[in-house]
């Protein structure tokens, strides 16, 4: 399925539902450098030392969300 059809739903239950988007934003209240628009891309740059703590955070995503899941990424840095 491609991700343009495929449905956005979160299935996180409990204290995660409530920690990982607070994780989420201490990261981007911490780390974000900057954010673009770009078509239907949303850009985020964050701070190289944040590198570690992003791998994480999309990778927990990938496990629990069928959006994150149909998408690849590279494991470095690249413009949008």
């Amino acid at each position: 399925m491609r991700a343009e059809t495929m449905p956005i739903a979160c299935t996180l239950v409990g204290a995660t539902l409530i920690s990982r988007p607070a994780r989420i934003a201490e990261m981007t209240r911490t780390s974000l450098v900057s954010h673009r628009v770009a078509g239907r891309q949303l850009c985020l740059s964050y701070r190289p030392e944040a590198a570690a703590e992003l791998r994480a955070i999309v990778e927990l995503e990938r496990a629990c969300c069928a959006l994150w899941s149909s998408m690849s990424r590279t494991g470095t840095p690249r413009s949008c």
